[in-house]
């Protein structure tokens, strides 16, 4: 695998060789983060964290999982799951904050150009949600009939004239 990084990001990329062979359920203290990065991973070295969490998901299925208030560790398989379902939950609450911002905001003071955009973005949004909603709702067992509406039946629903 060819690695092809700025000098600029050098801290980053040694903190991922660093971590990459580690086997899962290896723990890296904050203190020792600083060390590898040069600076505070809960600040300004936080990016780098995360850009090499990314990294260790992509490339080796390693998820880096932060232990409050004292650092990191490669999670075991096991918990990935957890992980992946925090993720979950947190996506449909954004995403029940973005129809709340679509579905409440005032268009009388957006021109005629605006007022387009924020249309397309609110049928996004609402399709988007409908469709994560439907999805949620389901039962595992369920997950392989859940039968998604056409474009057009979304739009009904979300204009509220359907259910």
């Amino acid at each position: 695998m060819k690695e092809n990084h700025s000098v600029k990001f050098t801290a980053r990329v040694e903190l991922y060789r660093l971590l990459r062979d580690k086997p899962r359920g290896f723990f890296i203290s904050y203190a020792e983060l600083a060390h590898v990065l040069g600076r505070d991973p809960q600040r300004d070295g936080r990016y780098d964290v995360l850009w090499v969490r990314r990294k260790l998901i992509a490339e080796y299925g390693k998820w880096l999982e932060v232990e409050i208030g004292k650092g990191y560790f490669i999670a075991k398989t096991n918990q990935h799951d957890g992980a992946a379902q925090r993720y979950d939950n947190q996506a449909i609450q954004k995403q029940k904050v973005a129809v709340t911002i679509a579905a409440n905001t005032e268009m009388e003071e957006l021109t005629p150009d605006e007022l387009r955009s924020f249309r397309d973005t609110q049928l996004r949004v609402g399709i988007k949600f409908l469709a994560m909603r439907r999805i949620d709702k389901a039962k595992p067992a369920q997950l392989d009939r859940v039968v998604m509406p056409s474009g057009h039946d979304l739009l009904e629903i979300y204009r509220g004239k359907k259910s």
